[in-house]
């Protein structure tokens, strides 16, 4: 096997820190389903919001874009009926009743005529053909749609986008159960006095901020994640921006690193979840960290992704990543500078599928291959056609390919770009 000393390891490690510079311009990369250029996302300020619906995002602060949807009188229309949905839902909540949020979700015929319109304003020529080309398309959270023309594209992300939103009414509103209802459903009885006062507070709340200039669809989407927000499902945002934050060490020392100088880009390990009595990291957890160290001194990798979010049990204050990455420090010394939290991630899919997100991220060549380190069981259940078959269900698509086994615990992986789809069907994590 591959191995380096650990003194070399280190020196290398702090040359990294100590020389670490900002590339000079963006990088282009090219995968199987489209070429995705390093991009700069636009911003609303709220990180579960930019994560869910970047597209909404991104047509609200690009100034361009906001005044042509505002222009359009279609789009126009529908904010009118929204923003009057809106004071009807608000002036019906009755305490023996409750309130009803139905008005306010957009009817199905109400999204497909937003596609249809903006199929035809991202088109060649038309106002928003800028912003999908130059932002959206960059963004690589439509990887999915990337071989659509402009159009098309815009609105099969409008479509998904819209089904998203309207899931946070249905879940964190009116209590329907998500497909993992132990750790992702609704905190309250939706029929519960308590719950119905908050949902008239988010009514009321968005009414008092509601202006005549805002976006079309915003009365809609905020109320949704509000309802997101009372129910104290903010997983998506936490830790963000990480790489300015709990992975800022890695990285500024990814910006250094000679990918050929290591066999393999990352070595990622998947959390197992604490049991009933277990606190912070998992038993198993900690024996998948042992491993892991083992590997990044034998030198398979110059990083470590570790990953696993605030899963179980539900609503848990641990995410796993963040304890894992401890352990690697602490007892294994590890530097940080080669540690990567994804502690989003809250199934054996995600957690494939958020390590080839952060792989890309750090710029790896889109053929380095992933080295996937982990318990036996879940080793093979990661190459089973059982998972294969979860992640067309679930993503649609194969986060990583396995490319052959190197030991009982070590899978290698081939990267795929679709995993830089945004799933707005799963919004503690998309």
């Amino acid at each position: 096997m591959f191995r380096w000393s650990g003194k070399l390891i280190a020196y290398l490690s702090f040359l990294a820190i100590a020389s670490c510079a900002m590339p000079s311009g963006p990088s282009y990369l090219d995968f199987p389903g489209g070429k995705v250029e390093a991009h700069a996302p636009r911003s609303s300020g709220d990180f579960v919001q930019d994560k869910n619906f970047y597209l909404l995002t991104a047509l609200a602060m690009d100034a361009d874009s906001r005044a042509a949807a505002a222009a359009d009188p279609v789009l126009a229309d529908l904010g009118r009926r929204s923003a009057a949905a809106l004071s009807t839902a608000y002036a019906s909540c009755k305490p023996a009743t409750g309130c009803s949020l139905s008005p306010i979700m957009y009817s199905e015929a109400d999204i497909q005529l937003v596609g249809d319109r903006l199929s035809v304003l991202a088109a060649p020529g038309g106002p928003l053909n800028e912003l999908v080309r130059r932002d959206l398309r960059r963004s690589g959270r439509f990887q999915r749609h990337a071989e659509l023309d402009d159009g098309t594209f815009a609105k099969a992300a409008w479509l998904e986008t819209a089904a998203g939103v309207n899931r946070l009414y249905r879940v964190y509103g009116l209590g329907e159960a998500p497909r993992y209802p132990a750790i992702d459903a609704i905190s309250y009885k939706p029929d519960s006095s308590d719950f119905q006062s908050l949902v008239k507070a988010v009514l009321e709340t968005q009414i008092d901020g509601a202006r005549p200039d805002d976006p079309f669809f915003a009365n809609w989407l905020r109320v949704g994640l509000d309802l997101l927000a009372i129910n104290q499902r903010d997983e998506a945002g936490r830790y963000e921006p990480m790489n300015q934050g709990v992975n800022a060490a890695a990285f500024a020392r990814a910006r250094l690193i000679n990918w050929s100088d290591r066999p393999y880009a990352a070595i990622l390990v998947p959390g197992a979840g604490t049991l009933d009595g277990e606190r912070g990291l998992s038993a198993a957890g900690g024996l998948r960290v042992r491993l892991a160290a083992r590997r990044y001194a034998e030198g398979l990798a110059p990083f470590v992704i570790v990953s696993g979010g605030h899963v179980h049990p539900n609503k848990t204050p641990y995410a796993e990543a963040i304890e894992m990455k401890r352990e690697l420090m602490d007892r294994y010394h590890v530097p940080e500078n080669a540690i990567l939290v994804d502690p989003h991630a809250r199934h054996t899919t995600t957690n494939l599928r958020n390590g080839e997100r952060l792989v890309h991220a750090l710029g790896a060549p889109e053929t380095k291959e992933i080295v996937v380190t982990t318990s036996r069981d879940q080793s093979l259940y990661i190459e089973s056609p059982v998972f294969l078959r979860r992640n067309e269900d679930e993503l649609g698509y194969q986060p990583l390919t396995v490319v052959r086994r190197l030991t009982p615990h070590d899978l290698v992986m081939a990267q795929n770009l679709l995993s830089l789809h945004a799933d707005p069907r799963d919004p503690l994590d998309p």
